[in-house]
């Protein structure tokens, strides 16, 4: 896991170079937003 601090407020969750979230890369969100509790874990399980 790496963290990293950033300027633009961007929130990225990648593994092994995939992105699985991203706050300003949603698609068909009226605003950005901050995952929901479990969500990227969710995310994580699936993509096994």
């Amino acid at each position: 896991m790496e963290f990293e601090i950033g300027g633009r407020g961007d929130f990225i969750v990648e593994v092994d170079t995939e992105v699985l979230f991203s706050k300003r890369g949603l698609i068909a969100c009226e605003s950005e937003r901050f995952p929901e509790v479990g969500e990227i874990t969710k995310l994580i399980k699936a993509r096994k």
